[in-house]
């Protein structure tokens, strides 16, 4: 049972809920890594000791996710670790362990590269084990995409739009990264 969304898909299946509670853990351990080096003293060890928890939990959630997938999504999960997406999920899961021996080491710059990187490559590998459908098996990419005026329309305005927030953007670094700000 769930909640049937109109196109027959069901959204509160324990596959979708457990992808959601693996992204929010995801989201958390990366927060967390990345404010082990914004911090210093008592309070980047209570964020390294946070990324250790998240972290944890993110790898406790990934296996049942894959654990549910093996049941719900079959096609999912052989596609995901077919040959194709292998390499990549494999480099992933490199970047985690090189990624949780920094957190548990204490080295924080490494375990953000790793962190980071970690997270790219099983994003690239998910969506290669997705393509070509966005939503299975109802909608595919294409399908998923807008009309070619409003893309091109899209396209051609990103530009005036990074010139116009990049000022923004480096000030707001500049005052809030600094030791010293101006």
């Amino acid at each position: 049972g769930g909640v049937q969304a109109a196109s027959g898909v069901f959204w509160l299946t324990p596959y979708c809920i457990a992808n959601g509670f693996l992204a929010v853990a995801t989201c958390a351990y990366l927060a967390a890594t990345y404010l082990t080096i914004e911090t210093d003293g008592p309070l980047q060890e209570d964020f390294r000791r946070r990324a250790i928890y998240s972290g944890t939990a993110t790898a406790v959630l990934a296996a049942v996710v894959l654990a549910i997938a093996a049941a719900e999504a079959t096609w999912f999960l052989k596609r995901l670790l077919s040959w194709r997406t292998a390499p990549i999920i494999g480099a992933g899961l490199i970047c985690f362990a090189g990624s949780a021996w920094s957190v548990f080491t204490g080295r924080a710059r490494l375990a953000r590269m790793f962190a980071a990187a970690e997270v790219v490559l099983l994003i690239v590998g998910w969506g290669m084990a997705q393509y070509p459908h966005f939503i299975y098996p109802s909608l595919t990419f294409a399908q998923a995409a807008g009309p070619t005026p409003t893309l091109k329309f899209l396209v051609l305005s990103l530009p005036v739009g990074a010139a116009l927030i990049a000022p923004s953007l480096w000030l707001l670094f500049r005052v809030f990264k600094s030791r010293y700000p101006a």
